[in-house]
């Protein structure tokens, strides 16, 4: 779970979608 978060959290940034990042960055931090 958090390796494929982690993953996508990377590629996103890559891309520069800051949406994405805090959408898995809130989701990651409710998980744990």
């Amino acid at each position: 779970m958090f390796y494929l978060a982690n993953d996508i959290v990377q590629h996103a940034k890559r891309k520069s979608d800051v949406t994405i990042v805090n959408q898995w960055a809130f989701a990651v931090q409710k998980a744990t």
